[in-house]
């Protein structure tokens, strides 16, 4: 939270009813890592206007479609991290270019990615302000025929 103390549960996994005096305070991270989130539970995340981080790794059912709800977060979000979501594609990535003030975003290990290289330079050309990680720029991207032969045919100097 926000110039708050981070509330955190008990020993027992309670959360205290002061959680409930403090409606008005922004919620500036979400980690919804590994969770269960889809396209219809990213509703209560979009409220955040406040949001600066949301961290979705590992989220089986966040896909193409969930990208493209991320708009209303356009002023806030600068930290997005996608790391190993399985559904995510390029046409999900493309969604992205409404995020201008991101500043960092993780699109290591997408596997409904065919080309992580060429992908990782297409949203580098997007978000020029934004550092991203994931594949090295080489990933997925192979000599074609013609400059195969060229590098086997080149002559060595005697």
């Amino acid at each position: 939270f926000q110039g708050k103390e981070w509330i955190r549960p008990n020993t027992r996994g309670r959360f205290s009813l002061d959680f409930l005096t403090f409606p008005e305070v922004p919620v500036e991270a979400v980690d919804a890592s590994g969770s269960a989130i889809n396209y219809h539970g990213l509703d209560n995340l979009l409220a955040l206007k406040e949001l600066q981080s949301l961290w979705l790794r590992r989220c089986p059912h966040v896909d193409d479609w969930c990208l493209s709800r991320l708009h209303p977060l356009a002023n806030s979000l600068q930290e997005l991290s996608l790391a190993g979501c399985p559904r995510i594609s390029e046409r999900g990535l493309a969604c992205l270019h409404h995020l201008q003030n991101l500043r960092r975003l993780d699109i290591s290990d997408l596997p409904a990615v065919s080309n992580p290289g060429l992908t990782q330079i297409l949203v580098e050309e997007m978000l020029p302000n934004c550092e991203v990680l994931g594949a090295d720029w080489t990933q997925g991207l192979g000599l074609g025929p013609e400059e195969q032969s060229q590098d086997a045919a080149s002559p060595i100097p005697a």
